[in-house]
């Protein structure tokens, strides 16, 4: 027995013993130890045998079940050899979002049964039906494995947020750009966020730069949500919440005074409401402070994506650009990414047509 240690690292290294997870591949014997191979070893190594002397092989059954394999073995289970096995997926709190393929579709409930299985804080599994095409962003959801319950709270950055996942949007994947983006405002600055969502830049602005934040968003269950984030956060006395069309609400920010940075955090049609920029900064040019504009966009231009965006944006404003600094996201989908786009509005007038 006291030769265990030695012998199961010597296993390891020649990748000899079974190696599943949650196994026990050492197990007491009368007549020593009893240590499991991996399937298809059928001779000892002479080395071995130099270490222990008196070895044997004898044949062992053994029944694994999904504890004993990993997510991707016990896919395997089941999956046809030529489909692709899905890995990735997006963490919204207890609930798992998979983006399938069509030759995974046959195979779906299985496959989230798998990930349920496998990740124990995962109390619900979804995939995406369709596309994202209604004015307020939220998806359409089919429950794959687990409870129906879209309601969870997610933790980032040391925020939280909740929200009701088949009633708002949220994507996980840009926490980053959350983050990096408020890192550019100046402290104790007023912003305003047309399209806030649940409040992401709305309650990072309040909390790390002590801005002053005017929060706006079309969906009433996102106005909902973004209210009791503030609340969560504690920054509801510095956060003002708006329901409203983002134009109007783009517009009411101008002729309230201005401010100092406008968020359009909506790629697929931020870039649309430029116009509601030019107009609000064209009649209260003499009253308002002028802001630095961000919106979000993308572009599935192979190259030259700068001058594709520099165009759109001008087109909708009405007048040139002077300056636009462009910044690249994320990469969206083969030959479409999303860009982060920002300019001075005081720049409008500066320009000459």
């Amino acid at each position: 027995k006291e030769k265990t240690n030695e012998v199961v690292k010597f296993l390891h290294k020649g990748n000899l013993i079974a190696n599943y997870p949650s196994f026990k591949n050492v197990i007491d014997d009368a007549n020593g130890r009893r240590i499991i191979l991996a399937e298809g070893v059928d001779e000892i190594p002479d080395e071995l045998k130099a270490m222990v002397g008196d070895v044997a092989l004898a044949p062992h059954e053994i029944e694994l079940d999904y504890h004993n394999l990993s997510l991707q073995e016990l896919m395997k289970k089941f999956l046809p050899e030529n489909c692709v096995i899905p890995s990735a997926f997006e963490t919204i709190g207890h609930i798992a979002r998979l983006n399938l393929l069509p030759e995974q579709q046959p195979y779906k409930k299985l496959i989230g049964q798998a990930f349920l299985l496998k990740n124990p804080a995962i109390k619900t599994v979804v995939s995406k039906v369709g596309t994202i095409n209604n004015v307020f962003r939220n998806m359409d959801l089919e429950v794959l494995a687990g409870e129906p319950n879209f309601e969870t709270e997610i933790k980032q950055s040391g925020y939280r947020f909740k929200l009701d996942f088949s009633k708002v949007y949220w994507n996980s994947r840009l926490e980053g750009e959350h983050d990096s983006l408020v890192n550019t405002f100046r402290e104790n600055s007023i912003v305003a966020d047309a399209m806030c969502g649940i409040g992401p830049f709305a309650v990072r602005a309040a909390k790390k730069k002590n801005c002053t934040v005017y929060a706006n968003d079309l969906n009433p269950d996102s106005y909902k949500w973004l209210k009791i984030n503030c609340e969560l956060n504690g920054v509801a006395d510095k956060v003002k919440c708006y329901n409203l069309d983002a134009r109007e609400f783009i517009e009411q920010i101008f002729k309230d005074g201005g401010c100092d940075y406008i968020i359009m955090n909506l790629p697929k049609i931020a870039i649309e409401f430029l116009d509601a920029v030019a107009k609000g900064a064209k009649e209260y040019q003499k009253t308002a402070r002028m802001p630095i504009c961000y919106f979000h966009c993308f572009d599935d231009k192979e190259d030259g994506h700068d001058k594709s965006i520099k165009e759109r944006a001008e087109a909708v404003l009405g007048m040139p650009l002077a300056h636009i600094t462009i910044h690249k996201v994320r990469d969206v989908s083969p030959g479409k990414d999303m860009f982060r786009c920002s300019f001075d509005v005081s720049d409008l007038f500066q320009t000459k047509d």
